[in-house]
């Protein structure tokens, strides 16, 4: 773990002082220090070419307190005071400490209703000192550190959505909206409330969250009635399919019926053609009556065989091939017939 991380992980106290208090607030800073806290103190956390009021702003608002020492001069300092009002505005538990007793001075108003913690001899508060002063003030900084260090977190971020325009994509998401939600619902210890901005923050997040969740949900409402729509039309097409082959089935049935009307129809019209052919050939026409033949009988078996194919819905090539097959053969038995005994030439 590197130090910033170390650091991160403690709770954190800023020293609000005046320059005439500085060998106090070196000595609060060892102390405090050295008991587990991270310290901020602007000799350690500005640098020369920082804008220092702006540095200010942001180590009170990183600090989970700000521990003001009360003296007649930081009474007085007007850099100290607006301190004290920038931790009253970011929401910030405020703790004064006395290093020697001030009388007739003005307080700034937030420290005026706030018990103090004496780092010397007060003789209206029996056991005080430097060493009971120490012990004191650690106490009061252990109380509610968690809730403290999570209104700190939640001011960070809701300071970078503010500042950065209030984006959506600075917003708390999920089970952060919930934490956040319980974390401003919690009882504290301390007298710190959230602040304006914590609040808006976490409802901004929450509304988003809403809205989020309500389109996603139209999302899978559409997915779902398309997915509906896809299996009706798939349910649609498959009822048609049945149909259509139930239509063919009995359709198929009808024309396996037709077949043989169609073969007796054949068979009649093959008579009648073997007479009319027997009858021409008898004529002597020679070869321009076998020309003819030929081409009546392709003509009509190829006829036959369009309607055929047509009543039963299949490829007319089977039938097609009858019909050349046929003229030939039929002249072979005509001609065998014109060469038997009985024929009269």
């Amino acid at each position: 773990m590197t130090e910033v991380e170390r650091e991160s992980d403690k709770f954190s106290v800023f020293i609000s002082y005046s320059r005439d208090d500085l060998e106090f607030a070196d000595q609060l800073d060892i102390v405090l220090d050295g008991t587990g806290f991270n310290v901020l103190i602007d000799r350690r956390g500005i640098q020369g070419a920082d804008a220092w009021k702006r540095r200010l702003g942001e180590m009170i608002r990183d600090a989970d307190t700000v521990v003001f020492v009360l003296t007649q001069s930081s009474a007085l300092s007007q850099i100290c005071a607006w301190e004290v009002e920038e931790a009253a505005r970011l929401g910030k538990r405020l703790i004064p400490v006395l290093c020697y007793p001030i009388e007739g001075v003005a307080v700034p108003p937030p420290l005026a209703e706030l018990n103090y913690i004496h780092f010397y001899a007060e003789q209206k508060v029996p056991g005080s000192g430097f060493g009971s002063g120490v012990v004191r003030l650690t106490r009061a900084l252990s109380e509610d550190p968690i809730w403290l260090r999570e209104h700190t977190r939640l001011l960070g971020l809701a300071n970078q959505w503010n500042v950065a325009g209030r984006p959506v994509s600075r917003l708390l998401f999920s089970e952060d909206i919930a934490k956040a939600k319980g974390w401003l619902a919690e009882r504290r210890q301390t007298k710190t409330v959230p602040t304006a901005l914590h609040i808006e923050f976490i409802r901004a997040s929450e509304d988003e969250a809403i809205l989020r969740a309500n389109a996603e949900r139209r999302q899978l409402d559409e997915r779902e009635h398309l997915v509906r729509e896809a299996e009706a039309a798939q349910a649609e097409r498959e009822r048609a399919i049945q149909a259509a082959e139930t239509a063919y089935r009995q359709l198929d049935q009808i024309t396996a019926r037709f077949g043989w009307v169609a073969f007796v129809a054949l068979a009649v019209v093959f008579g009648v053609m073997i007479y009319w052919m027997r009858y021409l050939l008898a004529q002597d026409f020679g070869f321009t009556v076998l020309i003819s033949a030929w081409g009546t009988i392709s003509v009509t078996f190829a006829i036959m065989a369009g309607i055929l194919a047509t009543i039963k819905m299949r490829d007319a090539s089977y039938w097609g091939l009858l019909a050349f097959l046929f003229p030939p053969t039929i002249l072979v038995l005509l001609l065998m017939q014109r060469g038997s005994p009985g024929v009269t030439r």
